[in-house]
This record gives structure tokens, C-alpha cells and sequence, in this order.
């Protein structure tokens, strides 16, 4: 009997962990070095180290720039590009011997897998192998990362009662 509940028990709690976990679109380290953010390479954002000169050459001057922790020596730097529905880009590690990095991004328009993707779009006119799931707090989306990895994760949120895109964002998890 005590087996019976302890295979029950094991059981539950794989069906309960698995539910947990969302699944991700794979992209090769080629597809992935190919995502544009409003038609701007993710690598070139990414080496102009947060540089504001060189991101306005990009993107245009900002609405506002708000730098964060100069006086822990822990520099962030982010970008926002118009009030509502532009690009937002964090930097961090802008501090003398760090090494910058984009940790955050929420954008309008993303293109993988040379497919354009719009903030209202409707997901039915997405590949439909594109893997969609729910999330853990009962919100649906679509991941993709590099390589199988969990660091740096694109996600493709969207209302499941209408099907349309509400928000694409990016995040590096150190």
C-alpha cells in the first residue's frame, strides 16, 4: 500500500512539474544572430555597449535616458524610444571593469526566422510551428532562446481569447 501511494505520489508530481514548465522554440546560434528589433540587428545593439551615441545613430535621440546605481558602481543605463510603443533598452555593466550587456528590451516589432512579428498582430498568421504555451501565472506565450538555453529568452506574449500579440520582450538572466 505504502508503495502504491509513494508511485501516486511521484506521479502527481511529475505531471504538476512538467505543467510548470513552458517550452521553448530552439534557435541555432545563426537564426538567433539574425533577430532584428525594429529593424536593427540584436548584435548591434548589443556592441554598441550602451554607448548613447552610437544608439542614437541607431534608433534616433531617446525620449529619456535614466541611468541607475553609479554610486554602487553597478551602471544601468536605459533607453526609451516613445511614450507607449517604442523600444526600451537596458544596459548593465557600464561600470569600469564590467562588461556591458542588454539585460532588457521591450519592443513593438521583432523579426525571427525572417518572420515579423507586431505588438496587435494576430498569432494565427504565425508558423504554426511555433511553439505556444501558458505560462505559470496563467498568461500565454511564445519563447524562443539560443541554443536550447535559458540566459537570454525572447518572448512573444498574446491574449489567448483574442489572439493578438500584446507585448514582445527580451531578458538576459545572469
Amino acid at each position: 500500500m505504502k508503495t502504491k501511494l509513494l508511485i501516486l505520489i511521484l506521479i502527481t508530481f511529475s505531471v504538476n512539474l512538467s505543467r510548470g514548465q513552458m517550452t521553448v522554440n530552439s534557435l541555432t546560434s545563426s537564426e538567433y544572430n539574425t533577430i532584428e528589433i525594429n529593424g536593427v540587428l540584436l548584435n548591434t545593439i548589443k556592441n554598441t555597449n550602451g554607448s548613447i551615441t552610437q544608439m542614437n545613430s541607431l534608433f534616433g535621440n531617446p525620449n529619456n535616458i535614466i541611468e541607475k546605481g553609479s554610486s554602487i558602481n553597478e551602471l544601468h543605463r536605459i533607453f526609451i524610444y516613445g511614450l507607449n510603443d517604442g523600444n526600451t533598452i537596458e544596459f548593465s555593466g557600464l561600470s569600469l571593469n564590467q562588461t556591458p550587456s542588454v539585460i532588457r528590451l521591450h519592443t513593438p516589432s521583432i523579426k525571427i526566422k525572417g518572420i515579423s512579428v507586431n505588438v496587435q498582430d494576430n498569432i494565427t498568421s504565425l508558423p504554426s510551428m511555433w511553439i505556444k504555451g501558458q505560462n505559470n501565472d496563467g498568461s500565454y506565450s511564445i519563447l524562443f532562446s539560443k541554443d536550447n538555453g535559458d540566459c537570454c529568452v525572447f518572448t512573444i506574449e498574446y491574449d489567448n481569447s483574442t489572439n493578438l500579440v500584446t507585448m514582445i520582450k527580451y531578458e538576459e538572466f545572469t
